[in-house]
């Protein structure tokens, strides 16, 4: 802290009393939003560097940003974090954005105001001017499931997204599968370059040159699989890797309607392993994510900065497992270990 610079003076520049900023700061005290941003612009304005999350400490109060809570990822990833905060005694404050880049950044404006002690962000844009700067500020933050590559000092808590792909793909070829449809997510996310990488590659790896035609990327929801399904089986695939669960059950969806049966008229497999995957006709072939530990190892990783600001920042990949349940036909014998 600049000790050439007073709780006196701060009081002055804000134009409130001494008592009101030394139990502000203490977190004794919860204060009108109009006198928190005086007493933080004044700070600003002379130098009094704020402790980040001092305000907030007697809260003990975190702040978590999702895209959404209609995909069941993301309410799986929620329940777990707010358990594992919980635990910790902590409380969650949740924003869901609706995959909205602008509400993404005010909803950071909004946490570091409050203030919170820190942010638990899963965003749905590889850019966040705001958070950036509450990071470079001294904010405390975890970037979970997404990244913000131009982000430093934070930590960060994935899971292999390229390396659950390369499984997924493999076994498809495995199964005698040489014609097949992918449909992504949103271009420039590290989730779906990730693992449309991971598609790109293992094709290529077996010899397979990709039709551009049977590559669509869009947003992870069910409409984008009803949509995509239908492009595809204009090009008579006999296999679709959906980059998500949600996606899969529009893939699904568009067979019913249509009379195809998965997996004798075409074989799907999705990411993610919601809890649905396994209660769907038929059980979806998927990728189990680890969302139950992603969330706690997330909630840990941003703990531990807490308790010790000079503690480094961490950056986790957790492993994923391919789950062969019943959506996809083979033609030929596969070895599951893969």
């Amino acid at each position: 802290m600049n000790n050439r610079v007073s709780i006196r003076e701060l009081a002055r520049e804000a134009g409130v009393s001494i008592s009101t900023v030394s139990r502000y700061l203490k977190g004794e005290l919860a204060i009108k939003s109009e006198t928190r941003k005086r007493i933080q612009k004044a700070a600003w304005a002379i130098g009094y560097p704020l402790p980040n999350g001092a305000p907030s400490r007697g809260r003990r109060t975190l702040g978590l940003i999702v895209p959404n809570l209609s995909n069941l990822f993301y309410g799986t990833l929620v329940d777990a974090i707010v358990q594992a905060a919980h635990l910790a005694g902590y409380r969650i404050i949740v924003e869901s954005t609706h995959d909205s880049p602008q509400r993404q950044m005010d909803y950071v404006a909004n946490f570091r105001d409050y203030p919170v002690d820190g942010i638990l962000y899963c965003g749905h844009t590889a850019e966040n001017d705001v958070l950036r700067r509450y990071a470079e500020d001294g904010g405390r933050v975890v970037l979970v499931d997404e990244d913000v590559p131009d982000m430093v000092n934070v930590s960060r808590v994935f899971v292999d997204n390229y390396g659950g792909m390369v499984q997924e793909v493999r076994y498809l070829l495995q199964c005698g599968h040489r014609q097949i449809g992918y449909i992504g997510g949103p271009t420039g996310l590290m989730t779906a370059d990730q693992r449309l990488k991971g598609f790109r590659d293992e094709m290529q790896e077996w010899g397979i040159t990709v039709d551009p035609r049977l590559i669509i990327s869009g947003e992870f929801y069910p409409e984008m699989g009803m949509q995509a399904a239908a492009e595809f089986l204009d090009h008579q695939v006999s296999a679709i890797v959906a980059a998500d669960d949600m996606v899969a059950v529009g893939v699904l969806q568009y067979c019913r309607l249509h009379g195809i049966t998965v997996p004798d008229g075409l074989s799907l497999v999705g990411f993610d392993d919601i809890a649905l995957a396994s209660l769907l006709m038929p059980p979806l072939t998927t990728v189990h994510q680890p969302i139950e530990t992603l969330g706690r190892r997330a909630v840990e990783a941003l703990l531990w900065q807490l308790e010790d600001a000079t503690r480094e920042v961490v950056t986790e990949v957790l492993p994923v497992s391919l789950v062969v349940r019943e959506s996809v036909q083979a033609w030929a014998p596969v070895s599951v270990g893969l």
